[in-house]
């Protein structure tokens, strides 16, 4: 069970129904009942619970239901390597030509936004 269901299962046991889940993430009460389950969704699902819902960066909603490794290894030091998967998570189909120095550029966009360190291993 994973991060994100552990939320929405303790959300159901503090009293609040899948319905009002649903409603709040404007989602239905079938895609909740999906993920309560387990299930995976679409990327637009989790976009929703974090806008909506969680009210957190939908980075940490792929994170929370293990889409993402998380940003620290056990070893504490930085992950670099959940960076490619996230870009490449949210690429459209169109967008998987982009070139290489693109997606590198798109990388180093992330990170700056993250405030992440360059030397950082």
């Amino acid at each position: 069970m994973n991060e994100l269901v552990r939320r929405l299962k303790q959300d159901v046991t503090d009293g609040r129904s899948r319905r009002q889940i649903a409603e709040r993430a404007d989602l239905s009460d079938a895609t909740i009942r999906k993920l309560l389950a387990g299930g995976q969704a679409k990327h637009e699902v989790y976009q929703k619970l974090a806008e909506n819902y969680l009210h957190v960066p939908v980075e940490e909603v792929y994170r929370m239901a293990e889409i993402l490794p998380p940003v620290y290894g056990p070893d504490g030091k930085f992950n670099r390597t959940w960076l490619l998967p996230l870009r490449l998570y949210v690429l459209s189909p169109s967008e998987m030509v982009c070139s290489r120095l693109a997606l590198m550029k798109n990388i180093a966009r992330i990170s700056a936004a993250l405030q992440i360190p360059r030397n950082s291993a």
